[in-house]
């Protein structure tokens, strides 16, 4: 899920989750017009456009429902979720079957979504059972791509490794919702905006990271606003720290593929005792000291 922010950008998302998919042959392309689909007894017609995403390989399937977007908005962010895709693929080794589809609905309605959601404040989730991640629409249309990109990375994540830690699921959710496509490929900024909890980070703030792995979701759910903030900026930042280097790039592979199996949500610790040389306690130094560091975008 993700929470509206402080500083009026970005704005955070609670819910944990999984990996897996390997892109095969691409399905034929759905024509304009209307897609039935047949849930147990239910059955809903869309209406497809040019510009609608999904129907080639793993895709999303976008649905808007009271709430107008143009196509071009529609393939920006399927082109987004298609870099996620390639990234969580060929970087972290997560793979995605040729039929992975992504349900992912904007609802223009502030009150069916805040009926949905119980009237808390966030501004999207994802529901594993379903498979489906819904998007609030009265956020502005960058918000809205943004919020749709980090809800797919919790629809990637969670196929087939459910019991990624928060810390993880999140961070790498975050790092993901910024990405711009371009040239075939994708550039993910360095500056992110969480300022204040960056800095408080630095200075010692947040939680070590033997506290934080061991976190388990209820109590990540049950933080304060300020706390929450901390808690993404330091899942954030620590994929961030990996993603920086093919060292930490295959660390962090590693580390996902540890949580396919049940059981595995709180060990993160135990895991990176066993792959990073030093520990948890030298994995804290040198990502310590890296926050210090201006940090340069990734290309992929």
């Amino acid at each position: 899920m993700r929470e509206p922010r402080c500083s009026g950008v970005l704005c955070a998302a609670l819910l944990s989750f999984s990996i897996g998919l390997e892109l095969i042959p691409p399905r034929a392309h759905a024509g304009d017009g209307e897609i039935e689909i047949v849930r147990g007894t239910e059955v809903e017609k869309r209406s497809v456009g040019g510009g609608s995403v999904g129907g080639r390989g793993p895709s999303v399937d976008l649905e808007t429902r009271s709430y107008s977007m143009t196509p071009g908005d529609r393939q920006r962010i399927r082109s987004s979720v298609d870099q996620v895709i390639r990234i969580y693929r060929d970087v972290l080794g997560v793979k995605v079957p040729y039929d992975f589809d992504i349900d992912l609905i904007v609802q223009g309605d502030a009150r069916k979504y805040r009926r949905a959601t119980r009237n808390r404040p966030i501004l999207g989730y994802y529901r594993h059972d379903e498979r489906e991640a819904v998007v609030s629409g009265k956020s502005g249309r960058s918000q809205v791509r943004t919020t749709a990109v980090h809800e797919s990375s919790h629809a990637i994540l969670m196929d087939q490794a459910p019991n990624v830690p928060n810390w993880l699921n999140e961070g790498l959710a975050e790092y993901f919702n910024l990405i711009e496509p371009e040239n075939g490929g994708a550039r993910i900024p360095a500056q992110y905006d969480r300022t204040e909890a960056l800095e408080a980070i630095k200075r010692g703030g947040g939680w070590s990271l033997e506290r934080l792995f061991g976190m388990s979701a209820a109590e990540w759910s049950g933080l304060d606003f300020e706390r929450t903030q901390l808690a993404y900026a330091q899942g954030w930042s620590l994929v961030y720290f990996f993603m920086n280097s093919d060292s930490g790039r295959h660390e962090l592979r590693q580390l996902i593929g540890e949580f396919r199996r049940s059981g595995t949500e709180l060990q993160s610790a135990k895991f990176v005792e066993r792959i990073h040389s030093g520990g948890v306690k030298a994995l804290e130094k040198e990502w310590r000291s890296w926050l210090q560091r201006s940090r340069n975008a990734h290309r992929y």
